[in-house]
């Protein structure tokens, strides 16, 4: 099968990745190890923030604040093509503590962005439900959220339309190099040449070029089934996040856990989580939990993913290393890459995102 990329890794990244390039005329396939969607993608809680973002690197902002922009806009898009509504809504963010209450604003000044300190009267009258917590909270109005399990099947079917060739439960063995360049893909079923080859497989990339040194970090979640409307905002308090959807399930998240490739979930993890849940929104125990998962996200050395073409090996790109980012830098970490393979003028500074393996 000819193509002039392939895509290794059917997450978002890689979805989005493949639709940038498809968009300039490029016939893309996209290879994926199980389902598309269905690892990293589909287990986060799809908020559309980092969740202290002033502690993040300020490498990140320019491409966090494109993403930003970017995300209503292709929702709606999406909705219209496809009928398969991402749920993109602006719910707000709530931080339930004042620790980080400086860092925040000089954050916020810093980056134009919207946010409030309410006092305990302001913030009970936003989340009725919210009680018992003392002192100031912090409000980040912006902050967006998307339902990843509705994005991702949206963008394949808006991949299909656009004639991206999607092949589900395909493991990719190895990049087969010659002269230092990539000459094959070797899968179970076959193996593939392109031009252009973009590694995109989140924490599996190391196990193709184990330079690359991604960690996986397990992040497991709980999901109760509410009311619609009893919670509006994202609640955040002591590294625990409160996600409400439209139809009332609530999300509470995540742990952080280095446990290699194992995926299963825990009893005490979701002991840990429920109580969580019940001292940031007392009253949760009152829901049915309905939901308990995990996923393995990728990290890097530096904490920045790589967005770049290799510096030895001609026709391989990478855009991987997300971490708990990994959704919210889709689309932009998508269209750097594009930009740098079409030699174009990025949309966002590409320098932070280089990779720089120690011997090449």
């Amino acid at each position: 099968m000819q193509a002039d990329c392939i895509v290794i890794g059917g997450g978002l990244v890689g979805l989005f990745t493949a639709r940038e390039l498809a968009r300039h005329g490029t016939k893309v396939i996209i290879i994926e190890r199980g389902r598309v969607g269905q690892e990293c993608s589909w287990a986060g809680g799809g908020i559309l923030s980092p969740i202290y973002p002033w502690r993040e690197p300020t490498a990140l902002a320019a491409m966090i604040r494109f993403c930003q922009k970017e995300y209503p806009l292709l929702a709606q898009d999406l909705y219209e093509e496809t009928g398969i509504d991402p749920e993109w809504l602006q719910s707000g963010m709530l931080l339930l503590e004042e620790q980080d209450k400086e860092q925040a604003a000089d954050w916020a000044a810093a980056s134009q962005a919207t946010l409030e300190l309410l006092n305990v009267e302001q913030l009970s009258a936003m989340e009725p439900h919210v009680k018992g917590h003392q002192g100031n909270a912090l409000r980040m109005p912006e902050v967006g959220q998307i339902r990843n399990s509705r994005l991702i099947p949206a963008l394949q079917e808006h991949l299909i339309n656009l004639g991206a060739v999607l092949l589900e439960h395909t493991e990719v063995h190895r990049i087969r190099l010659h002269n230092n360049s990539v000459q094959a893909v070797e899968t179970t079923n076959s193996e593939y040449s392109a031009a252009i080859t973009i590694i995109a497989n989140g924490a599996w990339g190391s196990g193709l070029l184990p330079a690359l040194a991604i960690r996986p970090v397990r992040g497991q979640m709980i999901c109760y089934q509410a009311t619609p409307g009893y919670l509006r905002h994202i609640l955040l308090k002591n590294n625990v996040y409160v996600i409400p959807r439209r139809d009332g399930h609530i999300l509470v998240g995540s742990t952080v856990e280095d446990v290699g490739f194992d995926k299963g979930t825990t009893e005490a993890a979701k002991t840990l989580l429920a109580g969580a849940a019940e001292a940031i929104l007392p009253g949760m125990n009152q829901f049915p939990l309905v939901g308990h998962w995990s996923g393995l996200r990728p990290a890097t050395q530096s904490g920045l993913p790589y967005v770049c073409e290799h510096p030895a090996i001609n026709g391989l790109y990478l855009n991987i290393g997300h971490h708990r980012n990994g959704i919210l830098l889709a689309p932009g970490s998508a269209r750097l890459l594009t930009d740098i393979i079409l030699e174009g003028e990025t949309a966002v500074p590409s320098g932070p995102f280089q990779f720089q393996p120690e011997s090449i």
